[in-house]
């Protein structure tokens, strides 16, 4: 589930492409990026523009991406220049943390427990270290802690890596894939209702989405599957999206 920002961003960068890459994050906000020949000329996510909009972006880890080829009327300033270079380094960094991410907390539905030994044996931790290890309690899902945490979905993901990698809190429950049987028969649903409502391009419309999200059928989790439903149904056109009920999807797959 979880991606950095690095690897969808450098290739645009690479290749100088010219258009808008469409991020919409777990939580439904949606950013756009502009490109002009490979450079950021302009960052926003609804009302927010610029350092503010960039800020929040950057911290995103679980998120769809889409880049749409569009002629711009902004070109690249020796300034958006210099502050491309920037951004990409500073995603590669970041890049390197969210790869322990991956290892370390595995995914949305991983339950962590504090280690009492470790916290008696004189470990310290910062104020916000201490926030969320001891909301660590052995049934407290990280998407849960994420949704009620203030902090950026990058600063609870790093931290709760870092107390992990540390052992100061342990997994008491990995990463709740969907069993070989809830996968067949979410997808029968689903292909049955997309197929009713577009046709023979379903199939194209779902594979869209599993790229554009960084997972495969093999390991789309319980807590994945209302943004991947959501996801599809922005692709349908206005009058189809009634059509297709993420509510009504998930409920069926496990009734």
């Amino acid at each position: 589930m979880y991606r950095p920002l690095h690897t969808i961003i450098k290739p645009l960068i690479d290749s100088k492409a010219t258009g808008v890459l469409n991020i919409v994050h777990y939580s439904n906000e949606r950013g756009r990026i502009y490109f002009s020949s490979g450079n950021i000329v302009r960052i926003s996510i609804d009302e927010l523009k610029g350092n503010e909009a960039a800020e929040k972006i950057f911290s995103w880890v679980s998120f769809f991406a889409k880049f749409t080829d569009k002629s711009l009327k902004i070109t690249a300033t020796p300034e958006d220049i210099k502050n491309t270079e920037k951004i990409i380094n500073y995603l590669a960094k970041l890049k390197k943390i969210i790869e322990k991410i991956k290892i370390n907390v595995q995914g949305c539905e991983t339950v962590f427990q504090l280690n009492k030994a470790e916290m008696n044996n004189g470990k310290k931790l910062n104020q916000e270290e201490q926030s969320i290890a001891f909301a660590m309690n052995g049934t407290k899902t990280v998407i849960e802690i994420l949704v009620k945490s203030r902090l950026s979905e990058f600063q609870v993901l790093s931290t709760i890596s870092n107390l992990a990698e540390n052992k100061i809190i342990g997994a008491v429950r990995s990463h709740g894939y969907l069993s070989g049987k809830e996968s067949k028969r979410f997808f029968s649903i689903l292909m049955e209702i997309l197929s009713d409502i577009t046709g023979p391009v379903a199939s194209v419309i779902v594979d869209e989405v599993f790229d554009s999200m960084g997972i495969t059928r093999e390991n789309l989790c319980r807590s994945d599957m209302g943004p991947f439903l959501n996801f599809i149904r922005n692709k349908l056109d206005p009058d189809e999206q009634d059509a297709l009920n993420p509510r009504d999807i998930v409920f069926k797959t496990f009734q």
